[in-house]
């Protein structure tokens, strides 16, 4: 059972949008491929855990991804989580290509094709955080790397020879599960709580909202079609219109008042911004679509008025 099926990042969906209204998106580029390279490989994951956990179809499975849990004043991640009657597993995932070394028992790690953390140890956290989050001392739980991509390879020295068992190819997960479900062979929660436990992690996620800071000279305005994905559509009077495909859409503007407060940085718009954002030439057309928006609420009252993003 997926609980929580994967999505495209907010941090992903954001920036493929400011690439598509930057003047110059250079800059943006080489960590657009980054971010896009790694929800390759995260849905990727989706289809080997599809066909491994056919092979245990008799067990009960509780599967979320990308879950994110606030700790304090910051948050923990994990790409997939997969809980059993038995254990849960917390997967990582790599879409790197390369060569990672590790060493000194795991403690020391280098990635040859640039900055990477640790993914063993960014593992260990995530299932510490999962830990005193749950506070279950009776339920194991357990981490392992999966790396996607076909051309990694993983080197160890003598005392981290025990890293190959745990950072492994997606194709070779099941071999870690069947091991697990061998370690762990008594039940720890029946099918109901288990499905309780799910839902209890997904009512804490908290989706990422991401801030660029850039400056609006360097920005084109107007609103991206959700169809063509290009600028600029036209408003006619309740809908608008894509000059190029002819796509018509109630509520295409939605998305660019989201990514006013991601790429501005701001808590709040106004109307004069919106209009300028939006590239609308009529003050109450800037203004009837603020005040209809459900994303937004209102604060001060008129010409102080604006509006912030609803928690």
């Amino acid at each position: 059972m997926i609980l929580k099926a994967l999505s495209k990042p907010e941090s992903l969906h954001r920036l493929q949008r400011l690439v598509i209204r930057s003047h110059d998106p250079s800059p943006y580029l080489q960590d657009l491929r980054n971010r896009e390279q790694g929800y390759k490989y995260e849905s990727e994951l989706q289809f080997y855990l599809s066909r491994i956990l056919h092979l245990f179809h008799s067990i009960p499975f509780v599967i979320l991804y990308d879950v994110r849990i606030p700790i304090g004043n910051s948050f923990f991640q994990i790409d997939c989580l997969l809980l059993t009657p038995n254990f849960g597993l917390i997967i990582e995932t790599k879409g790197a290509s390369g060569k990672m070394s590790f060493s000194q028992n795991a403690h020391f790690f280098h990635y040859d094709k640039g900055e990477m953390s640790n993914p063993i140890a960014q593992a260990e956290e995530q299932r510490d955080q999962l830990q005193n989050f749950l506070k279950l001392d009776d339920y194991p739980i357990q981490y392992v790397v999966g790396l996607g991509h076909p051309n990694v390879f993983v080197s160890t020295d003598e005392s981290s020879e025990w890293v190959r068992e745990i950072v492994v190819p997606f194709n070779l997960l099941k071999n870690v599960i069947k091991k697990l479900f061998e370690k762990y062979d008594t039940q720890k929660m029946e099918k109901e709580k288990l499905i309780n436990l799910g839902h209890y992690i997904k009512s804490h996620h908290k989706e990422e909202r991401v801030f660029f800071n850039v400056d609006f000279s360097t920005i084109e305005p107007g609103v991206i079609c959700p169809e063509c994905q290009r600028l600029k559509m036209a408003r006619d009077k309740f809908n608008w219109k894509c000059v190029h495909c002819g796509f018509t859409s109630v509520d295409a503007h939605y998305e660019d008042i989201l990514d006013w407060f991601s790429f501005m940085g701001v808590k709040k718009i106004k109307n004069k911004e919106c209009r300028a954002f939006l590239h609308l030439s009529n003050p109450s057309t800037s203004f009837n679509l603020l005040r209809n928006c459900s994303l937004l609420e209102p604060r001060g009252k008129n010409r102080g008025r604006y509006y912030v993003l609803k928690e």
